[in-house]
């Protein structure tokens, strides 16, 4: 039997928010005594480990409840069949190897956006140095000439050109 405190330990979070879920998910948690005699069957441990994941994950306490009793675990704690405790720890298992996959991906992950992210600056930084070169090798445009300068003129003023005046 496990006190509230060496759960805590075992998890690796705080003592008070171990207090936290045993309070806020009592229904689901087996214990047995009271007060400072409480103590905790190494079931609470499986069930306490499952809240604080999807508590981490930022699951609402009502989806958590949801979550417990998908995964098996009794409401009331009332006692679990050997089959269902044997399906809960391997859906515990299947859980925690999930979780360490997904760090070892994001582990891997992480390196390679960076390095996309500086490819992508790369060759953001090379495409303005060509479009420099391309304009600095481009032919001059054309100026125009006084007479293509000049705005054209209105019927009053080519009659007046054409008149001389």
């Amino acid at each position: 039997m496990l006190t509230i405190a060496q759960i805590a330990r075992t998890l690796g979070i705080p003592e008070s928010t171990a207090r936290y879920y045993r309070d806020r998910f009592s229904g689901w948690i087996p214990t047995t005594g009271e007060g400072r005699s409480r103590r905790y069957p190494p079931a609470a441990l499986d069930v306490i480990r499952a809240i604080a994941e999807m508590s981490r994950a930022g699951m609402p306490a009502d989806l958590v409840e949801d979550e417990l009793q998908r995964r098996g675990f009794a409401l009331e704690a009332q006692p679990q069949t050997q089959q269902q405790v044997t399906a809960t720890q391997q859906q515990t298992a299947a859980a925690d190897l999930a979780a360490l996959i997904r760090a070892a991906v994001a582990a891997e992950v992480a390196p390679l956006r960076d390095d996309l992210a500086a490819a992508r600056n790369e060759i953001a930084r090379l495409s303005a140095l060509v479009e420099m070169q391309r304009r600095a090798l481009a032919p001059p445009e054309p100026q125009p000439t006084a007479a293509e300068a000049q705005p054209p003129l209105s019927p009053l003023g080519r009659l007046r050109r054409l008149l001389g005046r």
